[in-house]
């Protein structure tokens, strides 16, 4: 019995690319045609939203329940909307890793900063703030 390899009858049948291919053929017509009308799900999303939101703050008052289905909408089309940040790669060295005159370097850069802050003398008191003014007094 062979093991591996190049088998005959192994693998997809034929027939299902074929079937595959119509599907996303008549999938990709029908998206281009939604678009061409202005009829995506995205812009009745944001349309239906935009709606609910504005009818929520219509009378002065918000109104929670209209607000609450504006933003259920709102989170149903975020991902469309707003891409995900990409996450961030930390660098970290460590000490071994460094030579001696970079380590210097970067060690009396450090004091140098911390040289240049001006800590407060322990007998300075704080300024106090002026008063509050109470404009319906005067």
């Amino acid at each position: 019995m062979r093991h591996g390899g190049r088998r005959p009858g192994a693998g997809r049948k034929p027939s299902l690319h074929a079937g595959a291919a119509k599907v996303r053929l008549r999938t990709r017509e029908m998206i281009d045609q939604a678009a061409a009308e202005g009829v995506t799900p995205i812009a009745i999303l944001l349309g239906t939203m935009r709606h609910l939101w504005a009818e929520a703050h219509r009378d002065g008052k918000p109104d929670l329940a209209i607000m609450k289905e504006a933003c259920s909408i709102a989170s149903q089309a975020a991902p469309f909307v707003h891409p995900r940040l990409a996450s961030l790669a930390a660098k970290v060295e460590t000490i071994s890793g460094i030579s001696d005159g970079a380590l210097d370097l970067r060690l009396a850069a450090v004091l140098d900063t911390l040289d240049a802050l001006v800590a407060p003398e322990e007998d300075d008191e704080p300024k106090a703030l002026p008063a509050p003014v109470d404009e319906a007094a005067e």
